[in-house]
């Protein structure tokens, strides 16, 4: 399906939101069911700064290529091709990665803060592809 390239940084951010919350979403499940109210607040309270750290120094670069990558695009493109090859075999590996960790005999309290903090990083960089849209 090929659609005019002003709309695939909306496609990215959406997307970069929706995996952003249900990362958060299942962090905050498992560390609310495994420690509580109490942990669920401490971790909500190291993994926001962080997230938000992350997010404007680490992910922002990203942002940045995937916009530079949809403005090199033409006029009509892939609905598939809001971003670069690369980042589909990265986005391969972090689900990999996330099977493997949820494999592992870690706690998932734990495992749920580090969900919790991809996920908020994720959720607040997807509003760079809203701003690359008046771009």
């Amino acid at each position: 399906m090929r659609v005019s390239k002003r709309y695939l940084p909306l496609v990215a951010g959406g997307l970069w939101l929706a995996v952003g919350l249900g990362l958060s979403l299942r962090g905050l499940l498992w560390i609310w069911y495994r420690g509580g109210p109490k942990e669920l607040l401490g971790l909500l309270i190291l993994s926001l700064p962080l997230a938000l750290v992350f997010s404007s120094r680490i992910l922002t670069r990203t942002v940045q290529r995937t916009l530079n990558h949809i403005r090199c695009l033409p006029e009509r493109s892939s609905l598939l091709s809001f971003q670069p090859g690369k980042q589909y075999l990265l986005a391969l590996a972090m689900i990999a990665l996330g099977i493997l960790l949820r494999r592992l005999p870690l706690p998932r309290d734990y495992l749920g803060g580090l969900y919790l903090w991809m996920g908020l990083s994720l959720f607040f960089s997807s509003r760079f592809f809203l701003k690359g849209l008046s771009s």
